[in-house]
């Protein structure tokens, strides 16, 4: 995991009830964190009231955590509203709601990851390279793409370990370029054969002259990164494309937040 300069905004209020307002997306019952703080208050005995208003800038359904960096903010601010709701639950909250919140509640910018995405290894990155995101246009189910994968698809143990160590050791030292020669993403083998668009989308970011293009999480966004980000002559015909840095190290609970 790695934490990019791309959000949300949004805007938390205590109240008597529940309420999550999304300008896009899933709103109300169906929303990650409307669920969360259900969940949460099922646990706690008592209604967390809170009035959750978001401004979507992640785009949805891409890979890139947007729904869960939402939920893990919330689920952090909860306790500035309730101090009575105790830590360890709204962190066992997190680790329930999905496999990318335990890593934005950590509040650091990188991790490694094992298990479910809850063993979590805090790395001291040093990255701050900036690169190209491009939002094809089109969102891709994650429980679809979980679903193309059988045991046999699965990269080995030991492999994918040492992949990961030897990831973490460049992102520490601040290597990008030496990354690249480990980064790969398992899902783009199945889903760049059965979408066209998915396939057309790398190959305008290859055709700007990009070093390496990766596929997000299980998609649908794509990351671009060129030793120098291009200076753009056209736009994709469809989605859009955001210039992003990675943020370098921090701890936000030096900062307070």
């Amino acid at each position: 995991f790695h934490l990019i300069d791309l959000y949300d905004e949004i805007e938390i209020t205590r109240s008597s009830s529940i309420e999550v307002l999304s300008d896009i997306g899933p709103r109300g019952r169906s929303n990650l964190v409307y669920r969360a703080l259900l969940h949460l208050s099922e646990k706690a005995g008592f209604t967390v009231g809170l009035k959750v208003r978001i401004g979507k800038k992640i785009p949805i359904g891409a890979g890139l955590g947007g729904g869960s960096s939402d939920c893990a903010f919330v689920l952090r601010a909860v306790r500035h509203f309730y101090p009575e709701v105790g830590e360890e639950l709204v962190e066992s909250t997190g680790v329930s709601m999905g496999a990318d919140v335990p890593f934005f509640m950590m509040r650091r910018s990188s991790a490694l990851a094992r298990g479910k995405g809850d063993l979590l290894e805090p790395l001291k990155s040093g990255l701050g390279e900036p690169l190209l995101l491009y939002y094809p246009g089109f969102s891709v189910s994650t429980e679809k793409a979980y679903s193309l994968f059988g045991e046999s698809d699965m990269t080995d143990v030991d492999e994918a370990l040492d992949k990961a160590h030897r990831i973490a050791d460049c992102v520490s030292r601040g290597s990008l370029r030496e990354c690249l020669d480990y980064l790969e993403n398992d899902f783009e083998k199945k889903l760049m054969g059965g979408l066209k668009e998915l396939r057309e989308a790398s190959e305008f970011l290859w055709d700007l002259g990009a070093r390496k293009v990766l596929l997000s999480g299980s998609g649908s966004a794509l990351l671009g990164f060129f030793d120098t980000i291009p200076d753009i002559e056209r736009s994709p015909e469809k989605g859009k494309l955001f210039a992003v840095r990675f943020l370098p190290d921090i701890d936000l609970n030096e900062k307070g937040l």
